[in-house]
């Protein structure tokens, strides 16, 4: 009789046993799912805020050429090619668009704007007839 009773409490344990490992398995599997729900949130954030400096950086290069090229060429009498130099300018200009977000964007027309370069009856001028100009916010640049 007790060679059954101790048979009968090692078959409960293993019992208990398997139950609890089966137990300890789910709430791992379970963790694990949620740490790498968070690992994804962590990187899809991390190449959120990497895209955003990124485009930060596009635009203040952007506006540091502008400054630059402004100050450089700002003599109206000089015997440059604006033709050339306009080509230049839009160039750039329309790279820079086309990584931009509206935002953004809005940004450098407000600048380009104010530097007096989109205006027809300006010296020189900077035409954007193709220009990437998607989500541009003018009332709010």
């Amino acid at each position: 009789m007790i060679g059954l009773l101790t048979i009968a409490v090692a078959v409960v344990q293993l019992y208990i046993a398997s139950q609890q490992r089966e137990r300890d398995l789910f709430l791992a599997n379970e963790t694990r799912v949620k740490d790498l729900e968070i690992t994804e949130k962590n990187h899809q954030q991390a190449l959120f805020l990497a895209n955003e400096q990124t485009k930060d950086t596009i635009l203040n290069d952007y506006l540091d050429f502008l400054a630059g090229f402004l100050e450089k060429h700002t003599d109206k009498s000089s015997n440059l090619n604006w033709a050339a130099i306009s080509s230049i300018v839009e160039f750039k200009t329309f790279a820079v668009l086309d990584q931009l977000d509206g935002k953004r964007k809005s940004h450098i027309i407000k600048a380009l704007y104010n530097a007096r370069l989109i205006q027809s009856d300006n010296w020189f001028f900077v035409s954007l007839a193709y220009a990437n100009l998607t989500e541009v916010e003018l009332g709010h640049a």
